[in-house]
């Protein structure tokens, strides 16, 4: 049975590392080129707009990403995953709108406050439309996860991967639109992966919008939505910071070390990917799940360590190599970056009991502590 399980959340978790390791390595391997082609200040835009959209996107998801999977296993009959899968998009759709009105018309001030200048008002609303089909494409994305169709999510993942990767190399490098190119490739992408989502999701899934779904998604969501804040200061507060003392091109230098932590995440994020609908299927056998945890966080935190030691060992020699000189003293953020994503996983795996018990709110009070 342990054996069985563990084969099965492994499984899981090659493919989804596999399908990112081959998007990481393309977009690592064009690091060169693309450092020639933008500067740290380019990167220092790019950066603290993907950390303004880090905190849009969990904020109006209404935290529904962690609430879905309580409300889509409860009964297990397909007319129950229908209804949670539809009247989250309904209310995403909603919300999506919501943000982009008032992002709009407030995009100046948003600019003015995160750059102390409003010059890249045009690049910010072009990246809340990328943030909200980034929410709209969650609950088909979790759909896809919770039925273990792990490699159409590869695939669909890596071909928006592969679109975004060729309409920045398109933009940036044949058009020379600089950081523009990079936001709009991004919005590209997006647009790429929904369409590609939809797709299962209707052939899967009949429409049902439920009303009486509505409350219970929200209660166990919106509480989640402090958390989403708390772990946004975590991971992006240091942008901001470096961006107000030392300006733009330290946050650049700063991105881009976290562009080559990414690889540790790689083995986070397809942890993550295959955890989540993993525990979430011991939701009616909780007996079971003892052992099979355990001895998930054993070989988690064993593979990890390892890992991390190579990125504090390597990260220097391989920046060198791989960017301009401009960008060599970035070296200095991929060992601390990849420890803290490693340590992120290890959350992960002690989090199910919270969703058992449908306490999830406790996930709040435990990131806004740290």
């Amino acid at each position: 049975m342990l054996a069985k399980e563990m084969t099965r959340l492994g499984r899981n978790v090659l493919i989804y590392g596999g399908g990112d390791a081959l998007v990481r390595f393309i977009s690592f391997l064009l690091l060169p080129l693309f450092t020639r082609y933008l500067t740290p200040d380019d990167y220092g835009v790019r950066g603290l707009l993907l950390a303004l959209a880090a905190v849009l996107s969990p904020v109006f998801s209404l935290g529904l990403s962690a609430a879905v999977g309580p409300c889509y296993f409860e009964g297990n009959n397909l007319q129950r995953k229908a209804a949670t899968v539809w009247t989250a998009c309904g209310l995403l759709v909603a919300s999506a709108v919501v943000m982009l009105i008032v992002g709009t018309l407030y995009s100046s001030a948003i600019c003015r406050l995160a750059f102390q200048s409003d010059k890249y008002a045009g690049l910010l609303r072009l990246t809340l439309w990328t943030t909200a089909l980034t929410i709209l494409s969650e609950p088909f994305n979790l759909y896809l996860r919770f039925e273990e169709k792990a490699r159409l999510v590869v695939v669909i993942s890596v071909t928006s991967a592969l679109v975004t990767i060729g309409a920045s190399f398109l933009l940036v490098v044949v058009f020379r639109r600089g950081v523009l190119g990079l936001v709009l490739a991004a919005l590209v992408g997006r647009v790429a992966m929904l369409a590609m989502q939809v797709g299962p999701a209707l052939a899967g899934l009949p429409i049902r919008w439920t009303r009486s779904l509505v409350r219970p998604l929200l209660i166990l969501g919106i509480p989640l939505i402090p958390s989403f804040v708390w772990l946004y200061i975590i991971q992006q507060a240091g942008k901001y910071m470096l961006q107000w003392r030392w300006g733009l091109d330290a946050v650049g230098l700063y991105q881009i070390g976290l562009s080559v932590s990414a690889f540790a995440g790689l083995a986070v994020v397809a942890f993550q990917s295959a955890w989540y609908p993993f525990f979430m299927s011991f939701m009616d056998r909780p007996a079971e799940a003892g052992p099979v945890f355990s001895r998930t966080l054993t070989f988690y935190v064993f593979a990890t360590c390892l890992m991390t030691v190579c990125f504090f060992a390597f990260a220097k020699p391989v920046m060198t190599v791989m960017t301009q000189p401009a960008f060599h003293p970035a070296y200095r953020v991929v060992g601390f970056s990849a420890a803290g994503l490693f340590l992120q996983g290890i959350f992960w795996v002690l989090m199910p009991p919270m969703y058992f018990a449908r306490e999830v709110q406790a996930q709040a009070l435990i990131q806004g502590i740290a």
